[in-house]
């Protein structure tokens, strides 16, 4: 359960601001706790995408995090219902709107994706500010989640 979110300022560089003493310009904000399910049955390697867009055209200026995935949510054919869709959609909002609300607290500027640009295209890295938040219907998978778990396969000797 995510109990809140650490903000801070990034400088023209893309580190971390300082103010004049020296001291990173960051703070915690305060939670933004949502009510959910527990207890999801789903397999752990499936989460569900949520897609950050930005004025800036193409993959530099989309980003995105994972969730896991509510309990259950889902439909019969394997997506997740529409009305599990757009709650899903609307705590993100609801998320990225406090988040971006509480960052102005401590002088920082909304959410962004931060992009390290593009040296075979010509795009310099930039921090792009998102605009909307977008939520598919289809579950998404965490290779990296898959990959950490251990298996543990059994064996039957077919006739």
């Amino acid at each position: 359960q995510l109990r809140g979110v650490r903000v801070a300022r990034i400088d023209a560089l893309g580190k971390y601001a300082r103010d004049p003493s020296g001291a990173y310009v960051m703070g915690d904000t305060a939670p933004f706790v949502e009510s959910g399910g527990g207890g999801s049955t789903h397999p752990f390697s499936h989460a569900v995408a949520i897609s950050l867009q930005s004025l800036f055209p193409g993959q530099n200026g989309r980003g995105r995090f994972y969730l896991p995935l509510p309990a259950p949510g889902a439909a019969v054919d394997g997506l997740f219902l529409v009305a599990s869709q757009t709650g899903l959609r609307d705590a993100a909002k609801v998320f990225l709107d406090g988040l971006n609300a509480s960052a102005a607290t401590f002088g920082a500027a909304k959410v962004c994706v931060a992009s390290k640009g593009s040296v075979l295209k010509g795009i310099p890295g930039a921090n792009h500010l998102v605009t909307s938040v977008r939520v598919g219907r289809v579950p998404d998978t965490m290779r990296s989640r898959r990959s950490a778990l251990s298996e543990a396969y059994l064996s039957a000797v077919v006739a």
